[in-house]
């Protein structure tokens, strides 16, 4: 169970209804923080937009974004928010959500490129430490073929799942699938 529940359509204000309603397709991977998100309609909204705007459209491919934003979030102990997104690259990639969670976590034998491989480790350190960023991560994704537009792109993929999980882990999300 969270530690704060849900909001259902009749509780938030009816804009968040609507939003809730009118996105819950496009973003049933993540169905249960958006409903948390809704007591506070202009945070939903936010959420809404800026994942639209990001995942949406780059130079990074749609899997590559979704396993960028999945390595953040599990570098950062929210698994709920990895596994979600892992599902999401999984349909865009044609692999399974474990391979897919195999390869936003770096484990020996998952199948990515070593470009993607720089990128995804780039990502989670700049998750996990990005006070111990040094010049040489950041080249070493450039050398790995990515401009400076993608490796960019990927830090507001890092960003926002940042916001997203700080939602998640501190209302209890992964605990809830866990009980």
């Amino acid at each position: 169970m969270t530690r704060v529940p849900a909001a259902s359509e009749q509780t938030p204000t009816a804009a968040a209804a609507n939003q809730l309603a009118d996105r819950r397709d496009a973003h049933a991977h993540f169905a249960d923080l958006r409903e948390i998100y809704a007591h506070f309609p202009e945070s939903l909204r936010a959420v809404d937009i800026m994942y639209e705007l990001m995942i949406g459209q780059g130079v990074l491919s749609r899997d590559l974004r979704e396993l960028v934003f999945a390595a953040a979030s599990d570098a950062r102990g929210d698994h709920y928010l990895a596994r979600a997104m892992c599902e999401q690259a999984a349909d865009h990639r044609g692999v399974s959500a474990d391979e897919a969670y195999s390869i936003c976590r770096l484990e020996p034998g998952a199948t990515c490129s070593e470009g993607e491989h720089a990128l995804l480790a780039f990502s989670r350190k700049a998750a996990e430490v990005p006070y111990k960023m040094i010049q040489r991560d950041v080249d070493e994704v450039l050398q790995a073929g990515f401009s400076n537009r993608g490796l960019v792109e990927a830090l507001t993929l890092v960003c926002l799942s940042g916001y997203m999980n700080v939602m998640s882990l501190s209302v209890g999300l992964d605990h809830q699938k866990e009980d």
